[in-house]
């Protein structure tokens, strides 16, 4: 059929200056047509007016070839005018090839005899234009003339020449494999309206989430229009057109899904490293990276309900990019512009049939109100009558389904045995693009299935309408095994929708069970392997849960992410299992394993006890000879690491420090491989952490500056590990520019607007949203806790607590900011409140920093005393003593928060009444200056 774009790239056989677009079942609109080309005519300009025009004909050579060859098109743009579909084709072939340009209004004209607000014009450029008013006396009519004269003359060249090829390459495969769409012009303006409100507020009101959602039933062409939209409008979209597709899941599936197809977008695409990068950080650099380009985003099958917070993660937070997101129903959530698509009119379906008489377009009129305009329907049976001899008539219309299932079912029988097997092997999979290697067909089988529409080619995949996989064909117990089979060997391919196909697969009971743990097992370890420990979980349960039992290696690796997504009764669970399993087969390897991740969930769980009996005393006492062999050498390091943690977490600093040290220098000697790119940062790390907490800072910025540097040379800014070195060098930079600060008394405002100084800087010089800007912020609104200002601190606390939790998430500052908060309600005497954020922060510290954390136990000494100054003085001694004895064993005495908690101890044995009246209070809440 004739469609709006490659129809204009040939030469016009004839040139006229102006294409006149009207419908004559406008009252009038045909006698003032008229009078428009008479004056046109008038001033020299050559006009094309089809004064032959019929309702019932199609779009005619003769129209295209006339639109081609002409400069601009003026549309007499009354209410009926959309209704029309010859008028809608030629509205949006001049739209689109004059987009090219740029501003689509120096070539697409408009003339509103309609009185009122424009707003049955659509697209929403053309009704923001200064269009025409109504034509009323032959004055106005000269006018309009004039102002078309100009415009004529201001373009050069016809339609039909466009100044520059299309650039296909930019678009996704997706939006080149749908290129029969029948009609939809008016829903596709709709579109285009919504995602330019914003561009035009004074036609429109505009959406804030320049977000469009099409709906539709099934089969009624959501993903069709979307694509169609894509190829017809790219020019609306310099930055490129970008598609991912959904399956039905729960919502952790789909945002998986898309984290997938995202990798491989900002990998393959945007050439961003991506390696490592976490899903929240990978959708901020794909944010950081379209900045500036307007996008078109285009999220296909997005299943039904999903949470607001999920339905937000589906867009790129970028102010330039437009979304459209397809599915049968709207979510209740958020602020979404709805297009609901109707089922296909009268002409358009008389396109799909070929239809050209006024009777053979009456005979689809009806078939179209019998099944509703369904799409699918309709081009079925346009495909069921295609080769019939004779007119198109109702009788013979009327023997065709009706129903969009039987007439699936009445296509798929016309069918020859291979063409079904596509289809079936299509039932077992996804619903997505699949390889056609796992559908072994014919070349003809597969040309039978694309000229019907029921199989369509994106790229190097296939892809089968849901309608036509789901529930049609009879499928046995051996289509699932036989596509499993060729599946498993293309598993380490990086097509994007394989895990989504491998899960579908892993846990179909007809295919084997070996198979069935490969599958499984490669959709983890991916996960796992990009950082989203989170998207393996509901894999992880499936797997575990195939016939037979789950392995050692299996239930380890279960019990590392779980860890990893913070569920340690999850991994205690599974590591005691490991480990009996590992006891009954003597595998020595595997018995370690898992006895180290039980005493890892344990420690995570707050028992530090048990965690010691489950490994870590008799870790101590005599670790397994293995670890000492060559093969050994990386499960070693990595044992090390986790006791160093361990012994860390229980105050000894200095202990985990002599373990960390001599790892570090082996991980910087070892060649190439894991051991040196994958734990050698992370130990490094480990070792700056220790080293700060020590109070050697500066010993602690040069080994986080290694690893930032490292991985920023290797171009991986986004990494996990490279942001996590960011973290720990910003901390240990500030620190030591903090040195440089005179702490007397009498000179600390100067401190303090130094410190907004310095933050100043870091912004500028780092970007707003970078660790270390915002830790001198942190620092900065501290202060002035020190200067007496708690009313000023608390306000300045709160409005960077909303950034960091905006710009960081779940961050260490936070803790930092909700222990200034404390302390400024302890200057302001506010001891309940100080003692109730205190009492809030100390778990949370304790299970992400550790029980023995030194900033743990600060808080746990300033709790101390929020209980003294509230009356509890024997919770108060206990919590404070503990403390202190915690912090002279890890940290040595000659440190200040060792003193600080000598300071503690005497405070709470002086008597509630005395603590009253104690100024010494105020200068233990921050009102004195620590030595940096």
């Amino acid at each position: 059929m004739t469609t709006p774009d490659e129809e204009l790239h040939a030469a016009p056989t004839e040139t006229y200056d102006v294409f006149l677009s009207f419908t004559r079942t406008s009252p009038g609109a045909e006698r003032q047509c008229a009078r428009l080309q008479r004056a046109l005519a008038r001033r020299g300009l050559r006009v094309f007016r089809d004064v032959r025009i019929d309702d019932f004909r199609g779009i005619t050579k003769e129209l295209v070839a006339a639109l081609a060859g002409s400069k601009v098109l003026l549309a007499y743009y009354t209410k009926e005018y959309p209704r029309r579909y010859a008028c809608q084709w030629e509205l949006t072939a001049a739209f689109v090839a004059a987009q090219r340009e740029g501003d689509p209004r120096r070539r697409v004209l408009v003339v509103n005899p309609e009185p009122g607000e424009p707003g049955h014009v659509r697209p929403v450029e053309l009704a923001d234009a200064r269009y025409a008013a109504v034509p009323r006396d032959d004055d106005a009519v000269d006018r309009i003339a004039a102002r078309v004269a100009e415009q004529v003359a201001a373009v050069r060249g016809p339609f039909g020449a466009p100044p520059h090829p299309v650039d296909l390459a930019r678009l996704p495969e997706q939006a080149l494999s749908q290129r029969t769409v029948a009609g939809r012009y008016p829903q596709m303006w709709e579109i285009h309206s919504a995602l330019h409100a914003t561009d035009h507020p004074g036609v429109h009101e505009p959406s804030p989430a320049r977000t469009v959602v099409v709906t539709s039933l099934p089969g009624g062409g959501k993903t069709s229009v979307a694509a169609r939209y894509a190829y017809l409008y790219r020019d609306a979209y310099p930055g490129g057109v970008f598609w991912i597709a959904l399956a039905p899941g729960e919502p952790a599936d789909v945002v998986g899904q898309f984290t997938d197809q995202l990798r491989t977008i900002a990998r393959d695409t945007l050439l961003l490293p991506t390696d490592g990068v976490e899903p929240d950080r990978l959708r901020a650099m794909v944010a950081a990276e379209l900045a500036g380009r307007r996008v078109l985003w285009i999220v296909d099958d997005v299943p039904a309900a999903l949470p607001e917070d999920v339905l937000g993660q589906l867009v790129i937070p970028a102010r330039d990019v437009r979304a459209i997101l397809t599915g049968r129903a709207v979510s209740p959530h958020g602020d979404l512009t709805e297009v609901a698509l109707p089922g296909l009119d009268a002409d358009e379906a008389a396109g799909l049939f070929g239809a050209t008489g006024e009777e053979e377009r009456a005979a689809v009129a009806g078939f179209v109100a019998r099944c509703g305009g369904h799409p699918l329907t309709v081009r079925m049976a346009a495909n069921a009558v295609r080769f019939r001899a004779g007119p198109l008539t109702s009788d013979l219309l009327d023997a065709v389904p009706a129903e969009a299932d039987d007439a699936v079912r009445r296509e798929l029988a016309s069918l020859v045995p291979g063409a079904r097997n596509v289809l079936r092997a299509a039932a077992v999979l996804a619903p997505l693009p699949f390889p056609p290697a796992v559908a072994s067909a014919a070349p003809h089988d597969v040309a039978q299935l694309v000229e019907r529409g029921l199989l369509h080619v994106v790229g190097t995949s296939w892809s089968v309408h849901a309608l036509v996989s789901s529930g049609v064909l009879p499928v046995d117990d051996t289509v699932p095994a036989e596509v499993a089979a060729a599946l498993v060997p293309r598993l380490s391919g990086v097509d994007p929708h394989l895990g989504a196909h491998a899960r579908k697969l892993g846990e179909n009971p007809a295919v084997p069970t070996g198979a069935r743990q490969r599958l499984l097992r490669h959709v983890v370890a991916v996960a796992e392997a990009n950082g989203d420990p989170v998207a393996a979980l509901p894999v992880l349960s499936a797997l575990l849960a195939v016939s037979g039992g789950a392995s050692v290696t299996d239930l380890v690796t279960a019990a590392r992410i779980e860890l990893a997504c913070g569920r340690p009764e999850d991994a205690e669970r599974h590591a005691r299992q490991a480990l009996a399993r590992a006891e009954t087969t003597g595998d020595e390897r595997a018995r370690h394993r898992a006895r180290l991740l039980l005493a890892q969930a344990l420690d995570q769980s707050g028992e530090h006890v048990a965690a010691d009996a489950a490994y870590w005393t008799d870790l101590i006492a005599k670790p397994p000879a293995w670890l000492g062999t060559e093969t050994g050498a990386e499960d070693r390091v990595r044992t090390q690491l986790a006791l160093a943690s361990a012994i860390a977490l229980r105050g000894g600093i200095k202990d985990a420090l002599a373990i960390v040290a001599p790892a570090v220098t082996e991980l910087r000697a070892a060649p190439p491989g894991p051991m040196r790119d994958e734990l050698a940062p992370s130990a490094t790390l480990e070792l700056a952490r220790l080293r700060q907490l020590t109070g050697d800072a500066r010993g602690a910025r040069q080994l986080a500056d290694e690893v930032r540097q490292r991985f920023r040379d290797e171009g991986r800014h986004a990494h996990a590990t490279c942001l996590e070195a960011e973290s720990v060098w910003a901390e240990a930079f500030l620190t030591l520019d903090l040195t440089e600060l005179d702490g007397r008394p009498a000179d600390w405002q100067r401190s303090e607007e130094a410190l907004r100084d310095l933050a100043a800087e870091y912004r500028g010089r780092w970007g707003p949203d970078s660790v270390i800007a915002l830790a001198a912020r942190v620092r900065a609104d501290r202060a002035l806790i020190a200067l007496g200002k708690p009313h000023e601190a608390l306000r300045a606390l709160a409005e960077t607590e909303a950034l960091v939790r905006d710009r960081l998430g779940a961050h260490r500052l936070l803790f930092r900011l909700r222990f200034g908060i404390a302390q400024a309600h302890g200057q302001l005497k506010e001891f309940t409140r100080q003692r109730d954020v205190l009492a809030a922060l100390l778990p949370e510290q304790a299970v992400a920093l550790g029980r023995f954390h030194p900033e743990t136990l600060e808080t746990q000494l300033d709790l101390g005393i929020a209980y003294a100054m509230t009356g509890d003085g024997r919770r108060a001694t206990t919590l404070v003593n503990e403390a202190a004895r915690a912090l002279r064993s890890g940290l040595g005495l000659n440190v200040d928060l060792s003193v600080k908690a000598t300071t503690a101890q005497g405070i709470v044995r002086l008597p509630y009444p005395v603590l009253q009246v104690m100024s010494v209070v105020d200068q233990f809440f921050g009102g004195r200056k620590k030595t940096e």
